[in-house]
């Protein structure tokens, strides 16, 4: 569909849902540039999440209605930003509100934070705030409404160390505890490696002793070992057998309405997380103004791009390059400030011909880790040795295309595995708006995205394209609102998608005209509305 058509279906389906009277998780899968947190800016007594505080300040500059903002941990002193962090991050908001309160007793900054939190957290009005407190907090609103996918929120994964935990135990006075962290510490040691376990239900005698012993002590702690301690499962790495990953998972309310509105929800990961809650609507097929053109003739993985680089710099010249953040410095004109896991809202782009070089494979533990909490169904065979899910070379089929591929042999795991990489590669080539700018990007990954131009006829087609829908856009901003509307409107001319060679020729004619004056511009179209009668 074009951008129009499916703008006016975002804007229907957006409002049909806003006016429903339900407590169902509605997740919209729209194309990037449709404009959908632009739908939000308008919006009265809603809360509106976004993944990080630099997005949700400049959501607040686009505002249109009254609303407020969620304050910042940022104006707070170091020790109290970081405890509140932890107690945000595992649900402990009645802690939290507690630690506060004593804090502002003696601290303005505290003080105030706290006053503009309790204003927050009271109101009905639209409210401006992250992912993380929009999960944490039970807010007075009846719609929540996550602007980009909320999954990572949802689950998020960590690493602690076992250093860290021999560390606390032998700091603890409660012996207990000391036991219970030791009893812990022989498990992890133990157990197989590259394997999720289940974390079993860890009960303290003195947990506040331990919360303080992490957050507050003069020993240094460089993991976060408490959120480790809520966490669901864990697993050990063989390759570094001193750290252990986990992950927990949350639940979104149940008691609201939730919207998410996202460029790479996957249908799949969400109704195994919310089941009959699940309204899905995709959006995302829409037909661009620019080109994204595929390169696959390397995979681009980290591995491969150190071998192939010298090709890749020739290809890219000194175009600006979205890669990952350890290779920016092999190109002569990385994007600052933005990298793959980096580039989720970012609009700085919006406009510009850029370069897209790598394909961001995640790593088989985190694929490990959400396998389990998503209880992927794993057999026995799924196995390697080592623990590991067995991954080789091999044709397999996405989103249409039969392509060879380093993937999993079990099929939700390579789902799994596709979603990841194709989320974070239609994040960085949508940066420049391909879908509604006639921009340039160049992509070069083995992994390929329906939306890009990958053979030569493809290619040739979408060039052509392009320049035509450069020159329409010229037309029109030259023109003033009474020549678009005769060009657009009462001539009925659609230069954009028409391909017929008539009517390509009649754009050049009417663009040609254009650029001679306006004179010359009135008779064409003189000429045209004329042989138009006859």
């Amino acid at each position: 569909m074009t951008i129009k058509q499916a703008r006016e279906k975002l804007k229907d389906i957006f409002q049909a849902i806003l006016k429903s009277d339900d407590r169902n998780v509605h997740v919209l899968k729209v194309a990037t540039g449709l404009g959908k947190t632009e739908l939000c800016t308008e919006l009265r007594n809603v809360l509106l999440a976004l993944p990080n505080h630099s997005l949700k300040d400049e959501v607040c500059k686009r505002m249109k209605v009254e609303y407020r903002p969620t304050p910042s941990l940022n104006s707070l002193p170091a020790d109290v930003r970081k405890r509140l962090e932890y107690l945000y991050s595992i649900g402990a908001n009645f802690e939290a509100n507690r630690y506060l309160a004593e804090k502002a007793k003696v601290d303005n900054s505290c003080q105030e934070y706290l006053k503009d939190c309790h204003v927050c957290y009271l109101s009905n009005e639209t409210i401006i705030t992250t992912h993380q407190r929009a999960l944490f907090i039970d807010w007075l609103h009846e719609t929540i409404i996550f602007d980009e996918d909320v999954v990572t929120s949802l689950l998020p994964t960590g690493k602690v160390t076992i250093s860290d935990l021999i560390r606390l135990e032998a700091n603890l006075n409660n012996e207990h505890d000391q036991r219970t962290i030791s009893h812990l510490i022989n498990e992890i040691r133990q157990g197989r490696v590259n394997t999720p376990r289940k974390m079993e239900s860890i009960i303290f005698k003195d947990f506040q002793s331990i919360e303080y012993e992490v957050l507050s002590s003069n020993v240094k702690y460089n993991s976060n070992i408490l959120h480790f301690f809520e966490s669901d499962f864990f697993v050990v790495d063989a390759n570094d057998v001193a750290t252990i990953h986990y992950i927990r998972k949350y639940e979104l309310p149940e008691s609201k309405k939730i919207i998410i509105l996202s460029a790479t929800a996957n249908e799949e990961i969400y109704r195994n997380l919310v089941g009959d809650r699940l309204r899905f609507y995709d959006i995302s097929n829409v037909e661009p103004v620019g080109i994204i053109e595929q390169n696959t003739k390397y995979s681009c993985s980290k591995s491969s791009l150190a071998k192939h680089i010298d090709y890749i710099l020739e290809q890219v010249k000194d175009m600006p390059v979205i890669t990952f953040a350890e290779y920016k410095d092999l190109f002569s004109n990385p994007i600052e400030d933005m990298h793959y896991g980096k580039t989720t809202g970012f609009d700085i782009l919006k406009g510009k011909d850029i370069a897209v070089v790598g394909t961001p494979h995640v790593s088989p533990i985190t694929i490990a880790l959400y396998a389990s909490i998503l209880k992927i169904s794993i057999r026995s065979h799924d196995y390697v040795q080592q623990g590991y899910y067995p991954i080789r070379q091999q044709q397999v089929i996405s989103n249409g295309f039969r392509f060879w591929f380093n993937a999993y042999d079990n099929e939700e795991l390579r789902n799994l595995q596709f979603y990841f990489i194709e989320s974070e590669l239609k994040q960085a080539v949508g940066r420049p708006r391909v879908n509604t700018e006639p921009v340039s990007v160049k992509l070069y990954s083995n992994y390929p995205l329906p939306e890009a131009c990958i053979n030569d006829e493809e290619i040739q087609i979408g060039r052509q394209k392009l320049e035509r829908n450069k020159a329409s856009l010229a037309i029109s901003n030259k023109s003033d609102s009474y020549f678009e509307k005769l060009l657009f409107e009462d001539l009925n001319l659609e230069i954009l998608h028409n391909d017929e060679l008539g009517n390509m020729k009649l754009n050049v004619f009417l663009y040609s005209a254009l650029f001679a004056g306006t004179g010359t511009m009135m008779t064409m179209m003189q000429i045209i509305k004329g042989a138009s009668k006859n």
